[in-house]
């Protein structure tokens, strides 16, 4: 190994954004800085932002999407 970074490292991190019910939002960062921000896991957040995606979550405190995933919703 040569010590250097590999294309996987050079990666862009995925986004997430936070939302209050009153669609203001909060914070954009990522998966580990929303985690830390709101004293939960990295697979809390991921699995929020799931559930709410999928209508799962009807009324949360904290809306948790991924970037990428609102970003889909304008291409149709």
């Amino acid at each position: 190994m040569n010590g250097g970074a590999t294309m996987d490292d050079m990666r862009p991190a995925k986004l997430y954004i936070a939302y209050t019910q009153d669609d203001e939002v909060i914070t954009l960062g990522t998966i580990e800085q929303l985690a830390k921000w709101f004293d939960i896991t990295p697979n809390n957040v991921c699995s929020l932002a799931t559930h709410f995606k999928k209508g799962d979550i009807k009324e949360p405190r904290i809306k948790f999407y991924r970037v990428e995933d609102l970003e889909e919703e304008d291409d149709y």
